[in-house]
């Protein structure tokens, strides 16, 4: 999963910006507007809650793309960029006076005023590049971008926005890693902030002033110190010259190398069609067919070759392929070693031991050891179920006159064999069954409901775009205020980013004025953008409802988060702490007892049986440790490259044997280098293990609380309290702590991945 998705962190004068994709609603009240509603209804059928429905009195003549008028063509990117550059000019003035007087007691709103203007065009013009079909729109927006570049640039030379005419901190746009799909980055700016600016903030926490700040503030104040500091404000000119360098020439081996990983055409085998039956219609399109019949499989095509894996008889076959996927014609080590290796030097530069603990502070986590400690505690609370899932493939390459120890290369096949089917798709879970289900349960936990509302002219980038409102409901079925919007563009499309995705189109939050004497606009509501690329809406794979799950967890996250800045709201923090809310989302359609009251049959209003829902959930969790195993093998393969442990070494394959070694695996990897393959090493740096971590995380939070009662309100209500509403801020472990009503650590976390 990415999104995933997959997020970014940028600075903007000290902001940390996580970039998944946003777009600014000026005048989105337009859209929320009570003229615009003329009413809504419920409806309800054999006691599943379905999606409610607005109907607009009038649609507007053109309300531009989402609700803003200024998008009702592709020349209105240049009004938005007006706007964007006065209202950031007007707040770099602010911070000019207050770096003139010395009083920095309004800075963190002016800094997140600018950071949430510049992020709401920018993430726009990035959600449009990734969503909407090719055309002017797609070319003006790509274009606003590179405008703002040099706007930025000039901003640069502004004496109260630059120190020593240096430009530091190099953002990625967003970044999409899936297996379908190339990874887009797009490097957009280098930007440095105010040296007097920080040491007026640092002064400002150990004030007066900082005792009486919010916790909010004070979260949001140390991040930005953070910042600072990664970005080596507070030391000399040569060492910040040298981090300009680095970090460039670390963009540079990033980008490389992955494009290497995508490219670089290692074997190829010619495999009979027949083998291909279950790969997706999109992939199939993509590979060329011989005229006896043969279907030219390249083994860097990682999503065939996996399949290939899961269905080829041939061991050696199975052997050749798995070799294959991680063979290269170039010189992917030496570039890989020099990533890591700089990484670090740059870490230490700036005074972090290594890479890893660079990235990790501030994080759930903190540390490295943290991390390691988990992942060695995970591990060994597995073990006996994975000893049970490796005896189980056992029995099955008895029966198949397998010889010998099984090998990584017959693992899947083995499953497969085991599961005796693929995972199948089921019209119980058709798209409309999980979108109400999905409204069920959010009506129940939290209070609210999804409205299905018509659009305006040109409000979506595409004609299956649906736009859902979220609102408040009370008990009796009355509807409330309108919190956010949601955007579900759930179907696959040519041209589009079609890998399961969260964008945060606009936070929500209060708005607090940055100029004392100023008005006070309303609450900015959130807008999300909902991505799929599902091929048939009528009938689900069990795979693919988790993923919209998955998915919707983070739109939760995200609309139901009310904080003050726009920095920390919804799923803007560490990957660690982001990604629970939407793993936990997916234990709901684990229970029967939640799902057979949106699992339907469309005609008779029949659940599906017990009977066959569990078999559904069978086939695609028959061997839940064996990829928890593969994941905690990615995620210490993650913290060692990124480690002084690497730096010494400066050994790719050592972290092979390390696997094994210390006992994360039981598998031998040391002939098969992962990490060719394993792209979310040049994306996470040492963030891999939020994976395995929030699902241990969440499946504890579920046993705990959830467990018993999936749709309890008063768990809902407090989940909503302490883990959705504060966004990523502020100190989670107690947060998680307040939730739980009880004192929380690894251990106990770990321990919830043991088989019940």
């Amino acid at each position: 999963h990415v999104f995933y998705y997959n997020t970014y962190l940028a600075s903007l004068v000290v902001m940390l910006w996580r970039l998944l994709s946003s777009a600014s609603a000026q005048k989105i009240q337009t859209v929320f507007s009570s003229t615009a509603t003329a009413h809504c209804h419920r409806a309800a059928s054999n006691g599943a809650t379905k999606v409610l429905f607005r109907t607009l009195s009038s649609l507007q003549q053109s309300s531009g793309l989402i609700g803003k008028k200024e998008l009702s063509s592709p020349q209105g990117f240049g009004a938005l960029e007006e706007s964007c550059y006065t209202v950031v000019d007007e707040h770099v003035r602010a911070i000019h006076k207050e770096v003139e007087t010395g009083h920095f007691k309004h800075s963190l709103n002016h800094l997140d005023h600018i950071s949430n203007n510049l992020c709401k065009f920018l993430d726009l013009c990035e959600a449009l590049r990734q969503l909407h079909p090719p055309g002017p729109m797609v070319n003006s927006a790509v274009d606003s971008m590179h405008r703002l570049a040099v706007y930025m640039e000039e901003l640069n030379t502004d004496p109260c926005t630059s120190y020593s005419h240096t430009i530091f901190c190099c953002f990625f746009f967003h970044i999409i890693i899936c297996i379908y799909y190339l990874l887009n980055v797009i490097l957009i700016l280098l930007f440095w902030c105010l040296k007097d600016l920080y040491y007026g903030m640092k002064g400002m926490l150990s004030s007066d002033i900082g005792s009486s700040l919010t916790s909010e503030e004070i979260f949001c104040a140390e991040s930005f110190m953070l910042d600072f500091e990664k970005s080596a404000i507070h030391l000399g000119d040569d060492v910040r010259k040298k981090v300009v360098e680095w970090t460039t020439s670390i963009s540079h081996l990033e980008m490389d190398i992955e494009n290497a990983q995508r490219t670089e055409v290692g074997k190829a085998f010619h495999v009979p069609e027949k083998y291909l039956k279950g790969l997706p219609p999109q992939q199939m399109r993509l590979l060329q067919r011989m005229d006896n019949g043969n279907v030219i499989i390249p083994c860097h095509e990682q999503s065939a070759a996996v399949y290939l894996l899961s269905v080829l008889e041939d061991r050696a076959m199975r052997k050749a392929v798995m070799e294959g996927m991680y063979e290269t014609d170039g010189n992917i080590d030496s570039k890989l070693t020099s990533l890591f290796v700089q990484r670090s030097e740059l870490a230490q530069l700036v005074g972090f031991k290594d890479s890893a603990h660079k990235a990790l502070v501030h994080s759930l986590a903190d540390n490295p050891d943290t991390v390691n400690s988990f992942l060695h505690a995970a591990s060994t609370c597995i073990r006996p179920q994975l000893d049970e899932e490796l005896d189980l493939l056992a029995s099955v390459a008895k029966h198949k006159q397998i010889d010998g120890d099984i090998e990584l290369f017959d693992i899947k096949y083995l499953c497969n064999l085991a599961r005796e089917t693929l995972n199948k798709r089921s019209a119980f879970l058709s798209l409309e069954n999980c979108m109400n289900g999905l409204n069920m349960i959010v009506q129940r936990l939290f209070g609210v409901a999804l409205v299905k509302t018509p659009t305006g002219k040109g409000e979506v980038w595409h004609t299956s775009v649906e736009r859902y409102d979220l609102v408040e409901m009370s008990d009796s079925g009355v509807v409330g205020d309108v919190i956010g919007t949601l955007y579900a563009d759930l179907k696959f499309r040519q041209a589009k980013n079609n890998h399961p995705s969260h964008y945060t189109l606009q936070t929500g939050r209060k708005l607090r004025d940055a100029f004392p004497s100023g008005k006070l606009k309303p609450q900015e509501k959130p807008i999300i953008a909902l991505v799929c690329g599902f091929t048939n809406t009528s009938a689900l794979t069990l795979d693919e409802a988790k993923s919209l799950f998955h998915e919707f967890g983070h739109a939760m996250h995200s609309l139901l988060s009310l904080t003050t800045f726009q920095h920390i709201a919804g799923t803007r923090g560490s990957t660690d702490f982001s990604e629970l809310p939407s793993t936990l989302f997916e234990n709901f359609l684990l229970r029967y007892d939640v799902v057979r009251m949106f699992a339907k049959n469309s005609l008779t209003g029949e659940s599906i049986s017990e009977d066959e829902y569990s078999e559904i959930i069978r086939l695609s969790q028959e061997f839940p440790a064996l990829n928890m195993d593969e994941s905690l093998t990615l995620s210490s393969l993650d913290q060692y490259y990124n480690s002084i442990d690497f730096m010494n070494t400066k050994s790719l394959r050592r972290g092979l044997e390390l696997v094994t070694e210390t006992g994360i695996t039981p598998f031998s990897w040391k002939d098969f280098p992962k990490y060719r393959r394993f792209f979310h090493l040049l994306t996470y740096e040492a963030g891999y293990y939020s994976y395995p971590w929030c699902q241990a995380l969440s499946k504890c939070l579920w046993d705990e609380k959830f467990e018993s009662d999936p749709l309890d309100r008063s768990n809902g209500e407090s989940y909503r309290k302490f883990i959705l509403e504060l966004g990523s801020g502020g100190d989670r472990w107690e947060r998680i702590e307040s939730f739980l009503g009880r004192e929380f650590t690894i251990e106990i976390m770990a321990r919830h991945l043991k088989k019940p």
